[in-house]
């Protein structure tokens, strides 16, 4: 699976981490990889600029 960084996700995602809360403590947006699925659960639980593309991912990975 395919790793980026937080910053890759949202450009593909057309969105924006406002808090990271529900990231990993100790997580560095531009340097911690993540896959796209462990990026989508991460979001549920964090404050976000919402999309549809993130919208759709939600819906497609129910965790």
């Amino acid at each position: 699976m395919e790793r980026k960084t937080i910053q890759e996700w949202e450009t593909h995602f057309d969105t924006f981490i406002m808090d990271g809360d529900g990231f990993p403590q100790g997580t560095v947006k531009n340097e911690t990889l993540f896959t796209e699925e462990e990026f989508v659960k991460n979001t549920r639980i964090s404050t976000v600029k919402m999309s549809e593309k993130l919208i759709k991912a939600w819906e497609q990975n129910s965790l």
